[in-house]
C-alpha cells in the first residue's frame, strides 16, 4: 500500500560457519516517514514565507535608503544650486555634476548636453600673463588646481565675445570626487584697477601724508613730494618737524596734537619749509586713522595747496616799493 518500511538482513551460519540463510527484518517507519513529510512541508512553507518577509523588508530599506539617497542628493543639488559662484564636481577625468550656475555661464541646457561638445570647461581658458592657461584634459587642470591651492589662481575665459575673470578654487572631497569653486571676479576687478586708476590720480594731485600714533611719517603722495622738494627716502621714516617753518609759532602744533590725540579732525592754515629753504602754504585738515579692528594707528593729513592765495594776499596789504603795510592793512587791523 501506501506504507514505508526499513529492512535489515543478518547473514545465518551454522557451528562451522557455513552459510545456511539470512534473517529479514521489516520495520514498519510510515507514520515517522509521514512526519517527516509533513515537518519538511511546513518548514518549506515557513522558509518561503520567511524569504518572502526578509525580501520585503529588505525592499523597503532599499526604497528608504534610495530616497534617502535621492533626498540628500537633491538638498546637495540645491545647495549648489544656491551658491552664487560656479560648482563643478569632477572625477579627475570627467565632469560628474554642476550647478545651475554653470549650465547659466557655458549657456546650456544640461550637462548632457555640454559634455556632448566640451570634455572640460578648461578649454575655454584663455592664455595670459598671471592666469591659468588652456589645459584641455580634465585632470591635469583639476590636479593643477590641488597642486597649487595655496595661491590665486585665475582664468580669462570667453564666451560669446564676452570676457570673464573667474578666481578658481578646488577641494578633495573623496577619493574620487573634486570639487571645483569659479567666482567671477570681472566687476571685483574692473572695480580694483578703476580704484588703482583713482588712487593714483589722488596720489599725484592731492597733497597726503600719513603717520604713525609718534608722528613719523609713514606715507607721502607724489603731489607731497614734489611741492616739498624732498624725496620718499628724506620723509618716511622722519616727522613733520623737517618741513615746518620756523614762522610757525609752537604753540599753533601744540592745539594741533591736542585736537587730534583726543581723536578730533584738526584743520587750519600751515606754512611749511621746501628743502630747496622755499615755502609753500596749505589748508590742511588732519584725522585720526583707524585699522579694521577699529583701533587708532595714526593720522592722515589732507593739504590744499593755498599758497597763491596767500601771496595774493600779502600783495593786497603791502606796498609793491617799500613792502610796508599799506592803509589796507591798517584799516583791518
Amino acid at each position: 500500500g501506501k506504507k514505508h518500511y526499513k529492512a535489515y538482513t543478518f547473514a545465518i551460519t551454522d557451528f562451522y560457519g557455513k552459510s545456511i540463510g539470512e534473517f529479514v527484518f521489516f520495520y514498519d517507519f510510515s507514520p515517522f516517514y509521514t512526519q517527516f513529510i509533513k515537518t519538511m512541508t511546513i518548514m518549506s512553507v515557513w522558509t518561503i514565507l520567511l524569504l518572502l518577509v526578509m525580501f520585503f523588508l529588505l525592499r523597503t530599506l532599499v526604497i528608504r535608503h534610495e530616497q534617502t539617497l535621492h533626498d540628500l542628493y537633491r538638498r546637495a543639488q540645491m545647495i549648489m544650486d544656491s551658491q552664487s559662484d560656479i560648482v563643478i564636481v569632477t572625477d579627475g577625468n570627467e565632469i560628474i555634476e554642476v550647478n545651475q550656475k554653470f549650465l547659466e555661464f557655458v549657456r546650456f541646457k544640461s550637462l548632457e548636453a555640454f559634455k556632448a561638445r566640451y570634455r572640460c570647461i578648461c578649454e575655454w581658458f584663455i592664455e595670459g600673463e598671471g592666469l591659468i592657461g588652456s589645459i584641455t584634459e580634465n585632470a591635469l587642470w583639476t590636479h593643477y588646481l590641488l597642486m597649487h591651492a595655496d595661491q590665486e589662481n585665475v582664468a580669462k575665459i570667453s564666451v560669446e565675445g564676452e570676457v570673464y575673470l573667474f578666481r578658481l578654487y578646488a577641494q578633495q572631497l573623496s577619493d574620487t570626487e573634486i570639487v571645483i569653486s569659479m567666482q567671477n571676479i570681472t566687476a571685483l576687478k574692473n572695480k580694483e584697477r578703476e580704484l588703482s586708476s583713482y588712487l593714483k590720480l589722488v596720489d599725484k594731485n592731492i597733497l597726503i601724508s600719513s603717520t604713525d600714533l609718534e608722528g613719523n611719517i609713514t606715507y607721502v603722495s607724489q603731489a607731497f613730494i614734489r611741492m616739498s622738494g624732498y624725496t620718499k627716502e628724506e620723509l618716511i621714516g622722519k616727522t613733520h618737524r623737517v618741513i615746518r617753518h620756523p614762522d610757525m609759532p609752537p604753540h599753533l602744533f601744540e592745539e594741533l596734537w591736542a585736537t587730534i590725540t583726543e581723536n578730533k579732525v584738526w584743520h587750519g592754515e600751515l606754512k611749511s619749509k621746501k628743502r630747496d629753504g622755499g615755502y609753500f602754504w596749505s589748508k590742511m585738515w588732519i584725522h585720526p586713522k583707524y585699522d579694521e579692528n577699529g583701533i587708532k594707528i595714526g593720522y592722515t593729513g589732507i593739504r590744499d595747496d593755498i599758497t597763491d592765495k596767500k601771496l595774493i594776499e600779502e600783495i593786497s596789504i603791502t606796498d609793491a616799493l617799500t613792502q610796508i603795510y599799506n592803509r589796507r592793512y591798517f584799516d583791518e587791523m
